[in-house]
């Protein structure tokens, strides 16, 4: 009896991230909630950090996911993108929080959860609404 209950439970745990930037709305982050924190750009920013992402550089870094060991073609495979050069690739995913979206579904994430993801430039708002606007294509 005791393992089929513990069959039950373990099926029912989903697995929880969430995709934060160092915008306004990290403080609205709780920290004490079941989700695994992934970051990017200010480590210092985050209380507590479960995987940080630094798409900018080419070197590999242990514990930080990078040009070197981010998982490129399985990602494009996930939307059928086809990779002819490395600048056909950069125009299907518009920001560092896309390809950490991916990385996600791929890892197979059930739920994913944004904070501190505030547009407020020109240029982030108009990144935000090509990259909306491939996805619903």
């Amino acid at each position: 009896m005791a393992t089929v209950f513990f069959l039950a439970v373990f099926f029912l745990v989903m697995k929880k991230v969430a995709i934060c930037g160092i915008g306004n709305s990290l403080k609205n982050f709780d920290y004490s909630s079941d989700y695994e924190v992934w970051g990017l750009n200010h480590k210092h920013a985050y209380k507590k950090l479960d995987l940080f992402f630094n798409l900018h550089i080419k070197e590999e870094i242990e514990g930080v996911i990078t040009q070197a060991n981010f998982p490129f073609e399985e990602v494009y495979k996930l939307r059928k993108i086809p990779i002819v050069d490395r600048n056909t690739r950069w125009k299907y995913f518009a920001s560092s929080m896309s390809y950490m979206t991916a990385y996600a579904i791929l890892k197979g994430y059930d739920e994913i959860l944004y904070c501190g993801c505030d547009f407020k430039t020109k240029d982030e708002s108009r990144t935000k609404q090509l990259h909306l606007r491939r996805v619903e294509e």
